[in-house]
């Protein structure tokens, strides 16, 4: 009986520690997306008031790569 008792109080701790670990990636990977938002909503705005890429890629973090799509996205020349 204490050994049947033993492993499901060990089963639910392992259960709760695979729950605190998936909660924190789901809660890390939401931190970035909204980072990522956030830098695009940045980018987007430098690029309607003309600073060029190579100031937005420093401004922001994001790559060349990225900057060139949103702009293109936009319907503007690649500076």
């Amino acid at each position: 009986m204490f050994d049947e008792f033993t492993a499901k109080r060990r089963h639910m701790a392992d259960l709760h520690e695979k729950y605190i670990a998936d909660r924190d990636a789901s809660l890390y990977w939401a931190k970035q997306d909204g980072i990522e938002q956030k830098q695009s909503e940045v980018a987007r705005a430098a690029l309607r008031r003309g600073l060029s890429h190579d100031d937005i890629i420093a401004i922001t973090g994001l790559d060349a790569a990225t900057v060139d799509r949103l702009a293109d996205e936009m319907g503007l020349l690649a500076a």
